[in-house]
């Protein structure tokens, strides 16, 4: 092999060298309970491995409707996972292979990047030696279920690498490739959607194709019209993951709290990241979330003089021709703003994967002015050679003392307990933690050690209806039912549709005597069943998921069955069966293609299962419109005789045979021997 390609060739060698050296030890770590079980190991949709079935339901998860197998639209994410799974099963150390070698990658395209844009090998060198050895990577190593983080990342990296190509040759392929590369980010995990402004901020350094002095507007004009294209796609990447998360119930946005509040917490969350990377000492899993009214003042002014004594720093550095750190500043913070607390997604306050490319900014702009000044030391007296040795030992202990560090930390990921572990002791009133430990410890047979974890939990924060329910059925299952009944009371209250806590629930009142009390959640359960099918259902219908919406009102039907064979004491179960058999005619009507009720009547339907009177005035609205549809009429009469309106229920039947002209079998369907609505017991 020549000098020349050996020269090509060494840094991406070195980088994974490096990378499987430093984080090896994960190789034997398994799947973690948390996320990793429940998105990889335990879910079918990638255990079943690569198939034509597989591949479409990767393309369109969580794209048009919320599916909980997968965590947003991320396609090649979810592609890589069943690709990994067809390969090698479900070997944990397989999958932590590829995060380690992704991560070496990454570390290599790092340098790639910097050392195409600059021509400056050690210093791109160093950047990347530093992102990889950094102890705030570990998490996206040894965290299974981040394989979409790395792989947006690799993507991320590509289509930096292309653009700079772009700027120096001007060919449109490399604009192109840049495209296609975003793209492939986005699909691995829509985070990403702050990328067009990595390559605006290329333009200011090192490209140097726009500047502070002089100020051009036309060159400006001309680079942002450059990134249209790609901040298209990031709208559209950012719109279909907040919609996902909204629905799936983890974004929290910008109106909790005031604009004041949550502006306060993001900047004490940028106090928080820039000092660990620069102490990465007391580093876990998960950081709570702060309550943005209660911020600590006197770390709030910290925050708010550091990020402002930086930003003057970079300005006053750029109006003197050095726009590294100005770059490198707003390549931080701007990458990091989508998910800095403006805009919240799940328990986490901040989270070390989160800096995995935001980082990369303010790597390289400290870097370079600390090169730039050690170069400018002589200015200022500094002229001694025992400067060198000085300076080279600060920085090999510097690096030497990250990597001991991420090899510690690497050992933190080794299983479940490790990690909780580490981050109890890393926040020691951490109460997710605690109720983590309590269901894995009872997992494992611990019952004892899982109670103690789960009480403290609660303890620490009284409304964590999760740890209540593991703790209930706990309880319920090991013969106190006295102490599980109020347990699983609350703890519904926070998961209405857990099966598993009605049924604790429903036993443990059994077995205290108290029948009717048992009863009564019975009914609550069958309820909120049939309730929570219809309501998913007409939420396909209104996004015209028709096959879909059928599957939940078929659903329902079979709810509504077994409380009918249950014989559950509610006026909605003892109605006659001709009733379940005219709303299953009403879905037949409403789902198909040429309906044209849009969703009116599905919602009057639905609304008369709990609000009969509301209900007949929404079908009087509807049969005015459209007085030809038979359908509306016959479900008029049919509400209208239920409700004891005999004059109503005689001029809607009437009509409704008159409208059936046009089609006879559809009075056939409809069987108006529906007796009048039973009292509720």
């Amino acid at each position: 092999m020549s000098a020349r390609k050996l020269a090509v060739l060494a840094p991406w060698i070195l980088a994974l060298g490096a990378s499987l050296a430093l984080f090896g030890p994960a190789l034997n770590f398994d799947f973690l309970s948390y996320d990793d079980a429940s998105f990889v190991r335990d879910n079918p949709r990638v255990a079943s491995g690569l198939s034509w079935e597989a591949f479409k339901w990767a393309l369109t998860a969580n794209l048009f409707s919320v599916d909980r197998l997968a965590e947003y639209w991320m396609p090649l994410t979810l592609l890589s996972r069943q690709l990994d799974s067809q390969l090698f099963g479900l070997d944990g150390g397989w999958y932590h292979l590829q995060g380690i070698l992704l991560h070496g990658l990454n570390a290599a395209l790092v340098h790639r990047v910097l050392f195409q844009a600059t021509g400056a090998n050690l210093r791109s060198a160093m950047v990347a030696l530093v992102f990889l050895i950094h102890p705030l990577n570990t998490e996206v190593v040894g965290w299974i279920a981040l394989r979409k983080d790395v792989l947006a990342a690799t993507f991320s990296l590509l289509t930096l690498l292309a653009y700079v190509r772009f700027q120096q040759t001007k060919l449109s392929r490399y604009y192109s490739l840049a495209l296609v590369c975003f793209v492939a980010a986005l699909a691995s995990k829509p985070a990403v959607i702050s990328l067009p402004l990595a390559l605006f901020l290329l333009d200011l350094w090192p490209l140097g194709r726009i500047g502070l002095q002089p100020f051009r507007l036309r060159a400006w004009a001309e680079a942002a019209l450059e990134k249209l294209p790609f901040l298209a796609l990031a709208l559209i990447g950012g719109f279909v993951t907040f919609v996902g998360q909204q629905d799936a119930g983890s974004a929290r946005g910008v109106w909790e709290g005031t604009l004041g509040q949550r502006a306060a917490s993001t900047a004490v969350g940028m106090l928080d990241y820039l000092e660990r990377i620069f102490f990465p000492l007391h580093l876990c899993i998960l950081y709570p979330q702060r309550n943005p009214a209660s911020i600590d003042p006197s770390r709030l002014m910290l925050a708010l003089l550091t990020l402002g004594l930086v930003t003057s720093l970079c300005l006053w550095l750029a109006r003197r021709g050095k726009t590294v750190g100005l770059s490198g500043w707003l390549w931080f913070i701007g990458l990091l703003l989508p998910v800095s607390g403006l805009v919240s997604f799940g328990r986490q306050a901040t989270a070390d994967r989160y800096l995995y490319l935001p980082m990369i900014g303010f790597l390289f702009a400290f870097v370079w002015l600390v090169a730039e000044a050690w170069a400018a030391r002589t200015r200022f007296g500094l002229t001694s050679r025992a400067w060198r040795p000085l300076g080279a030992t600060a920085v090999l202990a510097a690096l030497l003392g990250l990597a001991w560090k991420a090899r510690a930390q690497i050992g933190t990921w080794r299983d479940t307990f490790t990690v909780w572990e580490n981050a109890m002791a890393t926040e020691p009133d951490h109460a997710f933690a605690m109720q983590i430990l309590g269901g894995d410890h009872i997992v494992q047979g611990r019952l004892e050690v899982g109670e103690t974890y789960l009480r403290a939990a609660i303890k620490l924060d009284p409304d964590r209806g999760e740890a209540r329910g593991k703790l209930g059925f706990l309880l319920a299952t090991n013969g106190k039912p006295a102490q599980a009944v109020p347990l699983l009371d609350e703890a519904i209250r926070y998961r209405l549709r857990d099966q598993k806590l009605h049924g604790a629930l429903i036993a443990a009142l059994q077995k205290l005597g108290r029948t009717a009390d048992a009863r009564r959640a019975e009914v609550r359960w069958h309820l909120i069943r049939v309730d929570a099918f219809l309501q998913k259902g007409l939420e396909m219908f209104h996004e015209r998921e028709l096959d879909l919406a059928r599957e939940q009102f078929d659903l329902a039907w079979s709810a509504v069955a077994e409380a009918r064979r249950s014989k559950v004491p509610h006026l909605l179960f003892r109605r006659e069966s001709n009733y379940w058999a005219g709303m299953r005619v009403d879905i037949a009507e409403a789902t198909r293609p040429e309906f044209r009720f849009e969703g009116e009547y599905l919602t009057a339907v639905l609304t008369y299962l709990h609000q009969p009177k509301e209900a007949i005035g929404q079908f009087r609205q509807i049969c005015a419109r459209f007085p030809e549809q038979a359908a509306a009429w016959w479900r008029l009469a049919i509400c209208a005789r239920e409700e004891g309106d005999s004059a109503l229920a005689a001029e809607a039947e009437a009509k409704a045979r008159r409208a059936s002209r046009a089609a006879p079998d559809v009075e056939a369907e409809w069987k108006l021997d529906v007796p009048a609505a039973t009292p509720s017991a």
